[in-house]
């Protein structure tokens, strides 16, 4: 794991270097300063989760399930 991350943060020294050298155009600066920013104040994107049925019932949620409505028969 150790080299891992060792990886991670050279990649991540050499993006900076390459950003305060101007080594990347304006947009993808700007995308790479937001990104730092939100890492650094603890907003990151968090991925969306949908519990099933079961999950919810587990913490005591129960869960029916309705038909659509059928549209009336024209005749």
């Amino acid at each position: 794991m150790l080299p891992r991350l060792q990886a991670q943060e050279k990649l991540a020294a050499i993006d900076v270097a390459l950003l305060a050298s101007g080594g990347f155009g304006q947009r993808d600066a700007q995308a790479m300063l937001g990104g730092l920013r939100r890492q650094a104040n603890g907003v990151e994107h968090m991925p969306k989760v949908r519990a099933s049925s079961a999950q919810l019932g587990m913490i005591g949620i129960g869960v029916r399930i309705v038909p659509p409505p059928q549209e009336a028969a024209n005749g």
